[in-house]
């Protein structure tokens, strides 16, 4: 699983990269074996105003061709990493569940 973080400014205090990696492992480690790629990228909606404006958008790469796109905001950086890398996890959980009972019913046809 390759992990890409893109629109990070380094210039801040926080030491995103890592955050990222680390959620992204808890989040979605079980299946690694399913996802080719993961891109994770942030930017700052309204810039230095403030308010509920920290985006983070993933986008999983999975193998076999499918993807699927997670948008999360909040009002930090890490709080919006951890919300989008939970709700990643938890779609690509669904997506792995439909796609085993799609095969045992296919597997109980024949």
């Amino acid at each position: 699983m390759i992990i890409a973080i893109q629109g990070w400014k380094r210039d801040s205090t926080l030491d995103v990269p890592s955050h990222v990696q680390t959620r992204m492992y808890y989040a979605l480690g079980r299946f690694a074996s399913r996802i080719q790629r993961v891109s994770v990228r942030l930017r700052d909606i309204n810039g230095p105003k403030g308010g509920q404006d920290k985006n983070c958008q993933i986008l999983l790469f999975l193998r076999g061709g499918a993807q699927l796109v997670i948008e999360k905001r909040a009002i930090g950086w890490l709080e919006a990493i951890d919300a989008a890398a939970f709700s990643a996890g938890r779609a690509l959980a669904r997506v792995v569940s439909r796609s085993q009972f799609d095969r045992r019913q296919t597997i109980r046809r024949m």
